[in-house]
């Protein structure tokens, strides 16, 4: 074959999978159309916060969660998922009309959530992007594409209109960013990186701390003496700017405004809550494990026993006695007459005060981290089909467990062949697990931006277990005469 039939062969190739693809990402447009929800957004939810930040930046120019006009500025929330939907918000001139108090009702919701709908091709094609950087098999390519694609969980966090879905999207980017970075060790990677990190932690300030890990990876990496002392500087300056571009000019601004030089409040809330939890007995312990399992048969097990013998039941969020609801009323961090000079004030003395309890018992601490852990697991709820037809796969518990399955083997398997690119991809998973099981408590859509990496980390677990399946089948039916010598 000469070489212009071969460039014309690659061109048809990459022409198939191009078209394929947009087969795909069409029906997961299709599907996300069929199932967007058109109902009103409560105000308690953190989605209506999302709305009207997404408002209020729009048409005022300013982060913030007020009820009314004109807005004061906010830092209680991050500013990423709102400055998506307040620039998606240009493409639709009928959601610019709606005036604030509607803007979280029915017909303003279903407009919000609409603009979300891009989200989820984006997803499937990063999903199968970063399979075949890792694999560098397309069939299992499509697979990762086919499992993010048609998430349910993706398409109720639509509908939900709560972060996690962009989130996800912004970490399989820097998951990409992270492979090519190691693989190809080209500066302007690494910058490109930064900027990717630095935009998912204004997404999730949960990530800030993201950034020390990776530098002093690839400090090891240089005395280990695999990277040229030279690129080494270049690659770690230009990462650490590129981090800094954005989250610095957000911290500077709530320096000015708010007299803090941080991301966001909202961690003391969440700490305090985790807390409270700590207080579990032996029993509640035990009880937590089936509580928080989602499966019909388990909890249905389990309100009989909070309703029959009267166990358990400040495991429940909705009993005003319960753990969660006494660290909501914040009775045990704030005095009756404690004041503060702004709402980032008061988020620091309570974050300080969750902190020192949590010191107080460390060893129940790291007990109660074990259910904690447990919940976060299940929030892949299956997957659903609706173009043209529709095919429905619903199964929390055993989706959840092979994923989480296929994150700890290649967490092992990684280390020990020294997959630096693989372990950057996991490390981006158990940072984001490890620390809302440790450090909140863990309700399962926290875990969800790591489902695409998730899916891709699964992908490559069955191309693994296929490929040796065929190596033994090739090794069976091999003549023992022509089988190599073992040395």
């Amino acid at each position: 074959m000469n070489q212009g039939a071969a460039k014309k062969k690659r061109f048809a190739i990459v022409f198939l999978h191009l078209v394929l693809m947009a087969i795909i990402s069409g029906c997961v447009v299709w599907t996300a159309k069929e199932n967007l929800s058109t109902e009103a957004i409560p105000d308690f939810q953190d989605a209506s916060s999302y709305a009207r930040m997404t408002y209020h930046l729009f048409h005022h120019g300013v982060i913030s969660e007020s009820f009314t006009e004109p807005p004061r500025p906010g830092n209680r929330r991050e500013p990423g998922f709102s400055s998506y939907l307040a620039l998606m918000m240009h493409f639709s001139p009928e959601l610019q009309t709606i005036e604030l108090a509607d803007f979280t009702q029915d017909r303003g919701a279903t407009l919000l959530r609409r603009l979300q709908i891009p989200l989820l091709p984006v997803a499937a094609v990063c999903a199968w992007l970063l399979a075949y950087l890792l694999t560098g098999r397309l069939t299992y390519s499509y697979i990762a594409m086919l499992l993010v694609g048609f998430s349910q969980a993706s398409i109720l966090t639509m509908n939900s209109l709560f972060r996690e879905l962009f989130m996800g999207v912004i970490l399989l980017i820097v998951a990409i960013m992270l492979v090519l970075a190691l693989r190809t060790r080209k500066p302007a990677l690494f910058a490109l990186l930064g900027l990717a990190l630095g935009g998912l932690v204004l997404t999730n300030a949960i990530y800030q701390y993201l950034i020390v890990i990776l530098v002093g990876g690839w400090v090891v990496l240089f005395r280990r003496q695999t990277v040229e002392n030279k690129r080494l500087l270049m690659c770690l300056v230009l990462l650490l700017v590129g981090y800094a571009v954005p989250t610095g000019a957000w911290m500077i601004r709530n320096e000015r405004l708010f007299g803090r030089f941080y991301i966001t409040d909202r961690a003391g809330d969440v700490m305090a809550i985790r807390a409270e939890y700590n207080n579990m007995t032996a029993d509640e312990f035990c009880g937590a494990f089936l509580w928080w399992t989602p499966d019909p048969l388990v909890q249905k097990k389990a309100m009989q026993v909070m309703q029959e013998q009267g166990r358990w039941v400040k495991l429940h969020r909705s009993n005003p006695e319960g753990y969660y609801a006494v660290a909501k009323a914040l009775t045990n961090f704030i005095e009756p007459d404690e004041t503060f000079e702004n709402a980032s004030h008061r988020d620091k003395t309570i974050q300080k005060r969750a902190v020192r309890q949590l010191l107080h018992h460390p060893f129940r601490h790291l007990a109660a981290t074990l259910p904690f852990a447990w919940r976060g697991m299940f929030f892949e709820h299956g997957y659903l089909v609706s173009a043209p037809f529709v095919i429905m796969i619903r199964s929390i518990i055993v989706v959840s467990l092979l994923y989480f399955a296929s994150l700890f083997f290649w967490l092992v398997r990684s280390l020990r062949t020294r997959q630096w690119e693989v372990f950057g991809v996991v490390l981006l998973c158990v940072y984001l697990f490890g620390l809302n099981s440790f450090f909140s408590h863990n309700i399962p859509r926290y875990n969800q931006p790591a489902l695409p990496l998730l899916a891709v980390l699964f992908s490559m677990s069955l191309e693994l277990i296929l490929r040796r399946r065929r190596l033994t089948k090739v090794h069976s039916d091999t003549p023992k005469r022509d089988r190599p010598k073992r040395r």
